[in-house]
């Protein structure tokens, strides 16, 4: 319960700290961009469309719908209904589309779908991994400059997250 109690600490000194910051409007508009570019999955799945294209093969597109269906099964349907974390700031984000199951904070929908699709859309395109992850992260760091994610939710999202996509990757190659 200690380790907890910390996490929590630093959280609340991180949000804080966030909180008394001055942000360019156009920093704001930004990272709300690239928020909702993250819901869902959506940037994923177009570049996964892409890769698809690219490549003349639809396994790109079918992965990554594996690895995102057992994120959002783990993280949408499960953890965030059992642990039911509130959000830091549920009214600081213009919010475009409200889901009853997004109202939970713990862990980051947002950084567990781009983490899962790193490794398989690196796996396709290893020549982008950088850039993927680049992504990745700006996306996740976006939840937590929005103040919708504490770190520790951004944290846990991003090890579930990659977690997934590795797992996934290894039984597509397993079967393939």
């Amino acid at each position: 319960m200690q380790i907890i109690s910390r996490i929590v600490g630093i959280d609340t000194q991180v949000q804080r700290w966030l909180d008394r910051q001055q942000y360019p409007a156009l920093l704001t508009k930004f990272m709300r961009c690239l928020s909702l570019a993250g819901s869902e999955g959506l940037i994923w799945f177009i570049l996964s469309g892409w890769l698809s294209f690219r490549l003349q093969r639809f396994d790109p597109v079918l992965l990554l719908g594996m690895a995102e269906l057992v994120q959002f099964a783990v993280v949408g349907l499960g953890l965030k209904m059992a642990v039911k974390r509130q959000r830091p700031h549920a009214d600081r984000e213009q919010i475009l589309f409200y889901l009853k199951l997004d109202e939970y904070a713990f862990p980051s929908g947002h950084a567990a779908s781009s983490f899962a699709a790193l490794p398989v859309l690196a796996f396709f395109a290893p020549e982008l991994t950088v850039g993927l992850a680049g992504l990745a992260g700006v996306v996740s760091i976006s939840r937590l400059y929005l103040g919708r994610h504490y770190v520790s939710d951004i944290g846990a999202g991003i090890c579930i997250g990659y977690a997934i996509g590795w797992i996934c990757l290894r039984i597509y190659l397993q079967i393939v």
